[in-house]
Order: C-alpha cells, then sequence, then structure tokens
C-alpha cells in the first residue's frame, strides 16, 4: 500500500519536473532576452504566497498564470514561435526561371567593372521576413531592366543587400539583418559576421562579390567559402542552393558562432 502511494508520488514529481524542464528549455532559445529568470521569479512568488498563507495572492498568481505565459509568448513571438513553427518560403505557382542566375551574374560583373560592391542574400526554403528588414518590398521577377534601373540608382546603398527567392523572385534591396553584433562597424561593405550567425538560424546563402579583388565570398550554414574566382562561383551556388541540411531545432547565438574559412581556388 505505501510503496503504490510511493510510485504515485514519484511519477507525479517526474511529470512536473518534465514539464518545467521541457518549459526552461524552450524559455532558454529566446537569445534576445533570458526570460527564465522571470519564470523562476514567478515560480518563488507562487510558493513564498503559499507558504506565508496569502489565499488571495496564491489563488490570483495560480489562476492567471496561464495568462502571464501567453503574455511572454506573444512580447517574443519573434523568438519562440519560430522555435515552435519553422516558416517555409511560399512556392510559387509558376515555374522559377532558369536563367535568373544568370541575370544576377551579369548585373553583378556590371557593378563590379564600375568598382561597386554589391552582397545578394538568396532566401531558399526557410523564409527571412524575421530575419531582415527592408525599406519596401517589390516582389517582382528578376529581369536584366528591372535591376539595371535598380542597381544605378542613387537609392541604391551597396552597404546592404539586395534580397531575392531561390524561385527568381527578387523580394526587395537595401535589406539588412533584423540585428547587427556589435562589434561590426555600421558602415561596412560586407557585415560577414552577421552572415555567419544568421545563415545558421536558416538556409539562405549570402553572397558578397569584391569590385577589387574580382572574387566572390559566398556564406552557407555558418560556412565562408573565401575568394572564389567568377568561373567558379555560379557552379558552387546551384550546387548549394537546394540543399538543406539544417535541423529545425538547431539554434546558435553569437557567442557560440565560430566561423569556418573555405578557400576555393
Amino acid at each position: 500500500m505505501y510503496y503504490m502511494i510511493y510510485l504515485k508520488d514519484l511519477s507525479e514529481i517526474a511529470f512536473y519536473s518534465f514539464i518545467i524542464y521541457s518549459l526552461c528549455i524552450w524559455l532558454k532559445t529566446d537569445s534576445t532576452k533570458n526570460l527564465i529568470p522571470y519564470f523562476f521569479g514567478y515560480c518563488c512568488l507562487l510558493i513564498g504566497s503559499w507558504i506565508a498563507y496569502l489565499p488571495t495572492l496564491t489563488t490570483f498568481l495560480w489562476n492567471y498564470a496561464p495568462v502571464t505565459l501567453i503574455i511572454g509568448i506573444i512580447i517574443h513571438e519573434k523568438t519562440l514561435q519560430r522555435n515552435l513553427v519553422t516558416l517555409c518560403s511560399l512556392t510559387p505557382t509558376q515555374q522559377p526561371q532558369e536563367d535568373w542566375l544568370d541575370t544576377i551574374f551579369n548585373a553583378t560583373f556590371l557593378l563590379m567593372n564600375n568598382n561597386k560592391s554589391i552582397t545578394i542574400i538568396i532566401e531558399n526554403r526557410d523564409a527571412l521576413e524575421h530575419f531582415l528588414t527592408t525599406p519596401f518590398l517589390i516582389n517582382a521577377h528578376l529581369s536584366k531592366d528591372l535591376l539595371h534601373i535598380l542597381l544605378t540608382t542613387h537609392f541604391y546603398d551597396h552597404h546592404k543587400m539586395m534580397w531575392v527567392t531561390m524561385h527568381g523572385i527578387l523580394r526587395a534591396i537595401n535589406s539588412t539583418w533584423f540585428t547587427a553584433t556589435e562589434d561590426t562597424p555600421s558602415q561596412a561593405i560586407f557585415n560577414k559576421n552577421d552572415a555567419l550567425f544568421y545563415t545558421l538560424q536558416c538556409d539562405a546563402l549570402v553572397l558578397h562579390a569584391h569590385p577589387i579583388k574580382r572574387l566572390f565570398t559566398l556564406i552557407h550554414q555558418g560556412k565562408e567559402y573565401d575568394a572564389i574566382a567568377p568561373h567558379d562561383i555560379q557552379a558552387l551556388l546551384k550546387k548549394l542552393l537546394h540543399t538543406t541540411t539544417l535541423p529545425s531545432t538547431k539554434r546558435y547565438t553569437h557567442e557560440t558562432t565560430t566561423p569556418e574559412n573555405h578557400t576555393v581556388s
């Protein structure tokens, strides 16, 4: 009889311990703000009110605990909800343009000939709305005339990125990462640190053209492929474009990001 009661107590303790542990792991995934101290603070306040025999406060904290959790999820939905649901880019009904890479590289070589740099982020299967900010969206099929108009205007900022999709859709120009690392100057031509960090969170590819060296840098899944010759970059880009090897549960922080250099001759 006593053994049955003891086993029941152990099973209940194990169940609630697992729930609390899983919740703490989930809250820890929000790298922008540590929510675990707030969670334990709320639990300590609830236990303290129960020990101090404060029935009104205990009832209030216990009944409104789900509401508090929902408020926390709403405030930090950009990081917490993304760990539950993997956002995927929409697949258009029309077939992607077969020559959209050629169109991009023609525009890139034109800018390089004019001693201008360009950074292109290619959206693969994971949507990038929560990673990038942009002044406005274009959402137009890539074409030579469109790129010529956008990249030769004074509005184009070569410090920022051009955002395209794997289906040949130009989403925006002058795009920037949602947050920037503190050690990266705001006027840097190529924000390599943030590119290494954010490509660990999604399967996007970041391509940067060096106008002076006339070489390319490609960053994918936290790996840097440096000093790529023009005649090799398109083949490497096609090889990496449709590969998705990043597990949906794998997330990193700036502190744990270790860049890997790969030199392609």
